[in-house]
């Protein structure tokens, strides 16, 4: 692992919210609490997905999207 990355992200499977749209949400709630602050690097899109199992390209969704970290202005 090349970076600490101490937050537990969940996602609900069975949510009707975009398994993308969870991983944002949740990283904007760790900002909004300042757990992770500027400059901060987030774990590797490959790390995340493995440890969230789940397709890489959602994880890259999720950071760059355009109504996710990026398109919210936390990226």
């Amino acid at each position: 692992m090349l970076r600490p990355w101490d937050f537990a992200i969940s996602i609900r499977r069975d949510s009707k919210i975009a398994a993308f749209l969870q991983i944002a949400h949740a990283i904007i709630d760790e900002i909004k609490r300042g757990r992770l602050v500027a400059g901060q690097a987030l774990p590797g899109t490959r790390e995340l997905a493995d440890n969230l199992q789940i397709n890489r390209k959602t994880v890259m969704q999720a950071y760059s999207g355009g109504m996710s970290l990026t398109g919210a202005g936390f990226a």
